[in-house]
């Protein structure tokens, strides 16, 4: 590894500033207002000007193909050495009011941001002081609450129909079970003693502060206060050695844990358990500490589009190599119900939000109705508007409970616990492939149900039937898909598409500085003929109008949207035609080029 070399060229990379004065948020306002005392302390979140320039980082790391240990590496010692310069001043002055009595803080390296619990008056010096962005509020989170549930039985030698569903099987048969992953949540905890789960937490063989982190109360062994986490992690990882009971998408990863979510729930507490995962160790140069994949939980509380900073903390997260993924939340059927991290669309896998479908009472794979619907509430236009990314099981799911019991439970949560475990064995297939890569696989090779393709759903095409949209975003995740489009190689040609429609291999490949890409479509429709970097941002359009039927071509010269050349490295290109009329439909193909400048 080459840690100094990585660290020496993202040193220019420090230079974002998020706005040009500071601001206090409507919902700390409200916190203020709503304090009993005058100089009553208030909780609040003090984000700074200057942050890590994520995507120009993780731009710059792809070019350069650097492994694993390499990436990790340079996006935290960025964050952290960022922190430590930018926070110098601000932290001198937070002790000398925590000296006096007036003061509680917490320093941040994920994203350049202080946790402070002081008066309103000091929150007033905080908001004019130069190097201050924004100050928010830091508010308690709910915990979150199944659809529906009732007990269940352990079955000796079982395997839950909703891991066959995404095709989790498969993988087993390959011998693709999990080994040497690491898996986490972020939810109310995980029962450490649970015949499903008790062997593999990472903690056996490590520190235990190496594989449970509780903020709230510094515990040393994994607990649960609701059962929530325990079920979650259950269908990522769940398996009695004594039973062969498989409750788990990927039975033998290990796990680990934070329980954020039981007393003081603060959304600080979050924040800082993603910054644990990330190094939970403390030593950036390891990452076998480090999870593969997060799951995270859906908020009532948190309504709309989240600031921008948070959407710095996952960007982060997954400039690391981690994959975040979270449920979109129980507020379905209406529109622009999704909750949380979930609205978040920095790339069309950032961040994943997954909806839930009923793979238990109907062959249809209808979307369940407790399923919040896209579209996202950050805006965008296209895909990255369009939320969920895919669908999961998510009625009557048998996983674990506390008290070394099993439960059936519907809900999102679950959904999106399917994509945990599916990412967890993408990973142990493809283990130099980012978080993101896997994410965008599955992205890509989602299926649509028959009750999808059925039904004209919100956000596809006027009168169409298939397609990307609201309800199920891509369609049901298949973990076999995913990994069958994984082991394409760049410039082979992977399955087409049923019909006289075809997206060619781009000519020359590897190009520099233009490639040339072709298409043949059957029928008129609109047209939409994009370019993507690997973590899923959209960086070209060369076409989106309504083309007749017939061949085309068009040039990429290796530029963004904003005339920009781009970095060397792979970029996918992904061609979409929306066919209308009732023999219509909307085709959907993608392929990898490479770039070499």
């Amino acid at each position: 590894m080459k840690p100094l070399r990585i660290y020496l060229l993202v040193c220019g990379l420090f230079g974002l500033r998020l706005s040009l004065a500071a601001e206090i948020t409507p919902a700390l306002q409200q916190e203020i207002d709503r304090a009993p005392e005058k100089n009553a302390p208030v909780r609040a979140l003090v984000f700074l000007d200057e942050q890590v320039e994520i995507p120009a980082l993780e731009q710059q790391l792809s070019a350069m193909n650097v492994s694993p240990q390499q990436r990790a590496y340079a996006v935290i010692t960025a964050l952290q050495d960022k922190a430590a310069a930018a926070q110098r001043g601000i932290l001198s002055y937070l002790e000398s009011l925590a000296a006096e009595g007036i003061m509680e803080y917490q320093s941040f390296w994920i994203a350049n941001m202080i946790r402070v619990e002081t008066t309103p008056a000091v929150l007033q010096v905080l908001a004019a002081r130069p190097e201050v962005a924004l100050l928010d509020a830091d508010p308690l989170l709910a915990i979150p609450a199944p659809a529906a549930q009732q007990p269940a039985l352990p079955v000796e030698n079982g395997a839950e129909a909703g891991l066959k569903l995404i095709n989790a099987h498969k993988m087993w048969e390959m011998g693709f079970r999990g080994e040497g992953r690491l898996v986490m949540n972020i939810d109310t905890g995980v029962e450490g003693t649970h015949p499903a789960l008790a062997a593999r937490w990472r903690g056996n063989h490590v520190p235990a502060s190496q594989a449970w982190f509780d903020p709230a109360f510094g515990s040393t062994f994994p607990n649960d206060c609701n059962n929530h986490g325990t079920h979650g992690m259950g269908i990522i990882a769940g398996l009695n050695p004594a039973t062969q009971d498989t409750i788990g998408a990927a039975p033998a990863a290990e796990w680990i844990a934070a329980q954020t979510l039981c007393a003081f729930p603060h959304l600080s507490n979050t924040i800082l358990a993603f910054q644990w995962a990330m190094d939970p160790d403390g030593n950036p140069a390891t990452i076998e500490d480090m999870p593969d994949v997060i799951a995270g939980f859906s908020d009532a509380t948190l309504i709309g589009c989240p600031a921008a900073i948070y959407h710095t903390v996952l960007n982060a997260v997954e400039a690391a190599g981690i994959a975040a993924v979270f449920p979109v939340g129980g507020a379905g059927p209406a529109a622009a119900t999704i909750q949380g991290f979930g609205n978040i669309n920095t790339s069309l896998v950032t961040a994943w939000a997954t909806g839930s479908i009923d793979g238990f009472y109907s062959p249809l794979l209808p979307v369940t109705s407790f399923s919040s619907r896209g579209p996202s509430n950050c805006g965008g236009s296209g895909s990255l508007l369009i939320k969920p990314e895919a669908v999961a099981p998510g009625i009557n799911i048998r996983s674990a409970i506390t008290g070394g019991g099993y439960a059936v439970w519907s809900g999102t949560a679950a959904s999106s616990a399917h994509v945990a475990g599916a990412i967890a064995l993408l990973k142990q297939a493809f283990p130099n492939k980012t978080g993101q890569e896997l994410k965008l696989a599955l992205y890509l090779t989602a299926r649509e149900t028959p009750a999808d393709s059925a039904a004209h759903d919100p956000g596809e095409p006027a009168g169409e039937t298939t397609g990307e949209d609201h309800n199920y975003g891509m369609g049901l995740i298949d973990v076999f898909a995913a990994f069958n489009y994984l082991q394409i190689p760049v410039g082979v040609e992977p399955p087409s598409p049923p019909g006289d429609f075809m997206l060619y291999p781009n000519y020359p490949n590897p190009f520099n500085p233009s490639t040339n890409l072709g298409f043949r479509i059957a029928d008129r429709g609109f047209t939409r003929l994009e370019v993507f970097d690997v973590g899923g941002r959209k960086v070209a359009t060369l076409v989106e109008r309504e083309l007749p039927p017939g061949e085309h071509a068009f040039q990429w010269d290796g530029r963004n949207e904003a005339g920009e050349a781009v970095a060397s490295g792979i970029y996918l290109y992904r061609l979409r035609v929306a066919i209308p009329g009732a023999a219509g439909g909307e085709y959907l193909q993608a392929r990898k080029m490479v770039l070499l400048r």
